[in-house]
C-alpha cells in the first residue's frame, strides 16, 4: 500500500465530504485518489512524493 502522510489526509478529507457517494468507493479507488492527491501536494511543495515518504539523509546520519 502507499504511505499516507498527515498533509495528504488533511487535504483529502474535504474532497471526500464534497463528492457524494465517495464512501461507497472501493479501496483501490480511494488509494488512487490519495496517491493522486499526495502527488499534487508534493508538486505544490516543489518536491517528489518519494522525498515525502523517505526520511531525510540527515536523519539517517544520526543513527
Amino acid at each position: 500500500m502507499i504511505a499516507v502522510t498527515a498533509p495528504t489526509t488533511i487535504s483529502a478529507m474535504p474532497l471526500r465530504h464534497r463528492v457524494p457517494g465517495k464512501h461507497n468507493s472501493s479501496p483501490r479507488q480511494v488509494a488512487k485518489i490519495i496517491s493522486r492527491d499526495s502527488n499534487r501536494l508534493a508538486s505544490v511543495m516543489g518536491r517528489r512524493r518519494d522525498a515525502m515518504v523517505q526520511p531525510p539523509s540527515s536523519f539517517q546520519d544520526l543513527k
